[in-house]
């Protein structure tokens, strides 16, 4: 059967054992949750101030940790058990799946609203002329 959601991607995760894991897109309701999540985290992290690498690698950790299992269950089949998941996988896997989250849900939305901003000023200028 084809995918007829190319959104859908397949990775392999696994510390002894690889296994499939399949990614989803994640709907327009769950990425303004998980969005005000990552601002959250962002916020928190970015508190640290400059030159305190120590500070700033643990409010990484600390933001990863609290909220891993939320941002999984976003974007994993509903029902799975994310607990399992997170003892079958690496930081280096959990790094190429967040690159599959930013690339497939906010990469592309966020170069299309770029390209509306461009289209859209011509005609706001020309609106305001009128």
């Amino acid at each position: 059967m084809s995918n007829l959601n190319p959104q859908i991607t397949d990775t392999m995760v696994g510390v002894r054992k690889l296994k499939k894991l399949t990614v989803y897109p994640i709907s327009l309701a769950d990425e303004f949750k998980m969005t005000e999540l990552i601002a959250t985290v962002v916020s928190e992290v970015a508190s640290a101030q400059d030159g305190e690498d120590g500070v700033l690698l643990l409010k990484i950790i600390t933001a990863v940790k609290n909220n891993i299992k939320e941002l999984l269950q976003y974007v994993l089949e509903p029902g799975t058990f994310v607990d399992e998941i997170l003892h079958d996988i690496t930081n280096d896997q959990v790094v190429a799946i967040a690159t599959i989250i930013f690339e497939v849900n906010f990469e592309g939305t966020i170069k299309n609203f770029k390209d509306l901003i461009k289209k859209a000023k011509p005609a706001k200028d020309l609106l305001m002329r009128s």
